[in-house]
């Protein structure tokens, strides 16, 4: 038996909590990132930007109907269009009752 270990960015980012799958392209991102959003019906709720420390940043979608897989891109700006410092974010994306949560990186 052959045993190896996958990259990171080989590894599927697939919810814990139901049929929801989001992964981050870009990451650790320097100007901006690309989220990909996965499920099996609408995609619909919201997904929205999270410092480390909790604060929300941004909210990229919000309430949206589309079938199968969307990409949302995040240019590193808060809701009012400032670039955020480089650090530790958190992206959300809620539906229903159902969440999933992924970490970005963001480099000066």
């Amino acid at each position: 038996i052959t045993v190896r270990k996958l990259p990171p960015s080989d590894v599927p980012e697939r919810s814990l909590v139901g049929p929801l799958g989001m992964r981050v392209e870009g990451n650790p991102a320097r100007g901006g990132a690309v989220l990909v959003l996965e499920t099996e019906g609408m995609i619909r709720g919201e997904v929205t930007v999270y410092s480390a420390s909790g604060r929300r940043i941004r909210t990229l979608l919000g309430n949206h109907g589309a079938n199968g897989e969307k990409r949302i891109g995040w240019d590193g700006t808060d809701e009012v269009g400032r670039k955020v410092a480089a650090g530790v974010y958190f992206i959300e994306w809620r539906n229903g009752s159902e969440r999933v949560c992924r970490k970005v990186v963001f480099l000066p």
